[in-house]
């Protein structure tokens, strides 16, 4: 657990530093039948990001989603830690929304269940109310407006 440990630090670490430009890291820790579910799944449904994605191939789009809709500024690791055959990542990420240009700052959360050596899950969790904000999906629509 401590070489996976070690990759999904250097992961994030890679991922902060290239403005969230260089997935690589993060896909040569995935399963090929990994799942990514995220919190936006239960609460914004909608979005693009939400998940689930099934799969290795599917998990890459997650990453290409956030990369068109996100402009990464910072991704800080406050702590990771192990516990049976998962991984828990705790952080927090500051990224601008590409279309509103509102910054989303918030606590994140990730764990990692870990199989053989490689994620076979990935639960991603995050402030869904500054998400949502940031994101204009709270934003009152007017009327007559083409997204009425």
């Amino acid at each position: 657990m401590n070489v996976f440990m070690s990759r999904l630090a250097a992961a994030y670490s890679s991922w902060d530093k290239s403005s969230g430009h260089t997935p690589e890291q993060f896909f040569n820790l995935l399963a090929e039948n990994v799942e990514v579910h995220t919190i936006l799944s239960e609460c914004l449904p909608q979005d693009p990001t939400a998940g689930p994605f099934l799969g290795k191939r599917h998990a890459f789009h997650w990453f290409a989603s956030v990369a068109l809709r996100w402009e990464v500024l910072s991704v800080e690791t406050i702590k990771l830690t192990s516990s049976g055959n998962c991984v828990i990542w705790e952080g927090r990420s500051k990224y601008r929304n590409r279309q509103t240009l509102r910054i989303l700052e918030t606590p994140r959360l990730q764990i990692w269940t870990v199989e053989n050596g490689r994620a076979v899950k990935v639960q991603d969790y995050l402030d869904s109310l500054s998400y949502a904000k940031a994101t204009g999906a709270l934003d009152e629509k007017k009327p007559g407006s083409p997204e009425t």
